[in-house]
């Protein structure tokens, strides 16, 4: 049985669908790859930004990261008979707050320990353990929610790094 669910929106990486708690109320939103890919990941060759696709092992490890470093669980549910990847994850309503700036944003991933590589192209990075740092790509407005509590990142694409 096929249940169709109110679409919230979609990019260039996957489509969001609110999963309804109640009639009035979403509790999760379910996210569906695109059929082309699963998003990509940023890496620096000498100091230019370089992107490269990721695998369905590598978004699938990406969701698990952005739970590891910033608290929020994206659980993997399924994958479709056309081999997108379907997650859930919890819905962050921001109620009445204003979207978050820019130099806000900054200021989150500052405070997480995070600094900036290439600021301009939204991307940092910080030391998670030792030999590996954690980088973050897309970390703009419209993938933090403002709440009473702060801001919560909502979509960022994570990887790590081994260093020397």
């Amino acid at each position: 049985m096929c249940v169709e669910l109110p679409k919230l929106g979609g990019g260039a990486e996957h489509d969001v669908y609110y999963e309804p708690f109640n009639e009035l109320e979403f509790s999760n939103l379910i996210k569906v790859t695109i059929a082309s890919g699963f998003g990509e990941y940023y890496r620096l060759v000498g100091n230019q930004v370089s992107q490269r696709k990721n695998t369905p092992w590598e978004y699938l490890t990406r969701m698990d990261l952005i739970s590891e470093t910033f608290g929020l669980p994206c659980e993997p549910i399924g994958i479709t008979d056309r081999g997108q990847i379907v997650t859930r994850q919890k819905f962050i309503d921001g109620g009445d707050l204003e979207d978050p700036t820019q130099a806000e944003v900054d200021q989150f991933l500052a405070n997480a320990g995070a600094i900036p590589v290439k600021q301009s192209c939204f991307i940092w990075k910080m030391e998670s353990i030792p030999g590996v740092e954690t980088w973050i790509g897309y970390a703009r407005p419209d993938n933090f929610v403002s709440t009473p509590a702060g801001l919560v990142p909502i979509d960022l694409r994570v990887w790590q790094v081994l260093v020397p």
